[in-house]
C-alpha cells in the first residue's frame, strides 16, 4: 500500500485490538487475551509509545483477572503501574493501584492489597483535587468497601470502618 514503516503494524494492531475487544465482550477471554496479546507485539513492532503499550497491558490483565488467571493478571497490572508512575505520574495511576490492589485482595495477599488501595485513593485525590479532575479516578466506595473486607479478613475489623 505505500505506507510508511511501522503504519501497517499499527493499523493492523489497532484491528487486532478492537477484535480482541469483541472477544472480551462475549466472554470469550482465550480469544481476548490472544487478540490482545498479538495486538501488543505489532504495536511493539510499530514503535508506540510506552504509555500505549501500558494500556495494553491493562487490558490484557482486566481479560486475564475476569478469567481468573490472577497471578497473569497481577503482572500485566504491576507492568501498567510501573510505566503510567513513571512517565505520568501519580495523578495518572489511581486505577492501575486500584486493579493491582483488587488482584492482590482475590491473591489472599491482604497487606499488599491494601498498600495498593490506598495509593489508588492517594492518586485519586491527587487527580480530583479542588472539584477539578485532572487525572484517572476510582470508584471511592469499591475502593472503601474492599479495604473493609481485606481488614475483616485480617481480622482488624476496628480498622476496617475508621
Amino acid at each position: 500500500f505505500g505506507l510508511a514503516v511501522g503504519t501497517e503494524h499499527l493499523l493492523v494492531a489497532q484491528v487486532t485490538n478492537c477484535i480482541g475487544a469483541v472477544h472480551a465482550e462475549r466472554r470469550e477471554y482465550e480469544e481476548a487475551v490472544s487478540s490482545y496479546t498479538s495486538a501488543l507485539g505489532l504495536y511493539k513492532r510499530a514503535g508506540v509509545d510506552e504509555i500505549k503499550l501500558a494500556a495494553q497491558y491493562r487490558r490484557i490483565g482486566e481479560v486475564l483477572y475476569l478469567q481468573g488467571d490472577l497471578r497473569a493478571a497481577e503482572r500485566y497490572f504491576v507492568r501498567t503501574l510501573e510505566v503510567r508512575s513513571r512517565r505520568l505520574g501519580s495523578r495518572y495511576s489511581a486505577l492501575a493501584h486500584f486493579r493491582l490492589a483488587q488482584v492482590l485482595l482475590r491473591l489472599q495477599d491482604l497487606d499488599g492489597s491494601l498498600l495498593h488501595y490506598k495509593k489508588a485513593l492517594e492518586c485519586h485525590g491527587h487527580a480530583a483535587h479542588g472539584g477539578q479532575v485532572n487525572g484517572e479516578v476510582v470508584d471511592v466506595a469499591v475502593a472503601l468497601k474492599e479495604m473493609a473486607e481485606a481488614y475483616e479478613m485480617k481480622g482488624q475489623g476496628d480498622k476496617a470502618w475508621a
